[in-house]
């Protein structure tokens, strides 16, 4: 294997050459049939690997057949991770791993380019993209659907990783989650973003709860009508019918259309809930809306002995908010409960959460 950099490369895009793509076990292998683990998403501490690929290829094997060259590829780009289905992981590492098709510099990457992607990943996420980019003819290719179990591949792009799962987050991350969005609303949910009038359907009060309607300015994230498997936080309706006697407005995100969400969160001045991907939708907020807000945010405890950042602290640090992180949940199962449920650890009373979250709006 070598690892080059081309002419026409965009910074962060690394191109290998001479690789072997292995269909059966959705993994890259350079030429001397040891297994380039590059090729698979990085978090702090792991790789996520799919299907237990060995070490190295046998050359043995009956699977690894040098045919004919007509089935070689010139050249091809690896997505690591494509997930639409979690709205949080489709703004982490999903973004992470596509964005050089939203580079300015994508020039190396034309229009008729082979995207490679690993099979689960594919089901997830393969027809959405090409909605989202309808003017590439790109060839989106399922690392199940190659004609061979062993396939080569001349030059092999793979992007770096623009975040990493409780490490880092690159400046550039937050620009392409902007990107992303607008061509996401724009060609996959048909909003037209070309109007300067965005207004809320009567049908969506019921998700933006307030004793004054006309004040979003301090707003509360709620999770409390989420599905069951999305881990609901027990004490969060009590929570929240204090902080409305308060003057906050309970707002449920995920119930609204996504150009509301963002209007809601660029115009208010404080914001508190439980942890959760609805935070995570102030990656696409620019640095000047995001000067003056105050952030409180309900996390979970670290194990003992444990003091690491999460994703959510990473991501607030690089956006260089005014938070507060009170780490104050922690994760049960009970009996008779099919999920995980979250609530306030022991030392900490609904009262005074309640007073610290107020406290920041003044």
């Amino acid at each position: 294997m070598s690892k080059v950099s081309s002419d026409m490369e965009i910074n962060g895009l690394n191109v290998y050459s001479d690789m072997l793509i292995s269909r059966e076990y959705d993994a890259v292998y350079s030429s001397d049939g040891s297994i380039c683990r590059d090729f698979f998403l990085e978090r702090k501490d792991e790789l996520i690997i799919q299907k237990n690929p060995p070490d190295a290829l046998s050359f043995q094997s009956p699977a690894f057949v040098k045919a004919n060259n007509d089935l070689n590829i010139k050249s091809a780009l690896w997505i690591k991770w494509l997930n639409f289905d979690h709205f949080g992981h489709l703004l982490t590492e999903t973004i992470s791993s596509v964005w050089p098709l939203l580079s300015e510099q994508n020039h190396c990457i034309d229009n008729n380019a082979l995207i490679l992607i690993p099979s689960r990943q594919a089901l997830r996420g393969i027809e959405k993209l090409k909605i989202i980019f309808p003017e590439k003819e790109m060839r989106l290719l399922s690392v199940a659907d190659l004609e061979r179990p062993i396939v080569e591949c001349e030059q092999l792009m793979l992007a770096e990783q623009s975040m990493i799962n409780k490490m880092y987050i690159d400046d550039m991350h937050f620009v392409n989650v902007r990107k992303f969005l607008d061509r996401y609303m724009r060609y996959y949910l048909k909003v037209d973003l070309d109007s300067t009038v965005i207004s809320l359907p009567a049908s969506y009060s019921q998700y933006i709860r307030s004793n004054n309607p006309n004040n979003r300015k301090n707003i509360y994230l709620s999770r409390s009508l989420l599905p069951e498997r999305k881990r609901l936080f027990d004490d969060e309706v009590e929570i929240e019918n204090e902080l409305l006697s308060r003057g906050w407005c309970i707002v449920h995100l995920e119930k609204l259309p996504l150009n509301i969400q963002l209007q809601i969160l660029s115009e208010a001045n404080s914001i508190a809930g439980a942890r959760g991907s609805a935070f995570h939708l102030l990656m696409a907020l620019d640095s000047g809306l995001l000067k003056n807000k105050k952030i409180f945010f309900l996390n979970k405890q670290n194990k003992p002995r444990k003091k690491i950042k999460d994703t959510f602290e990473v991501q607030f640090d690089a956006q260089k908010l005014d938070y507060q992180n009170l780490r104050c949940l922690v994760r049960y199962v009970e009996i008779d409960h099919q999920y995980p449920r979250i609530r306030l650890a022991d030392n900490f009373l609904i009262s005074d959460i309640v007073k610290q979250i107020d406290f920041i709006k003044t």
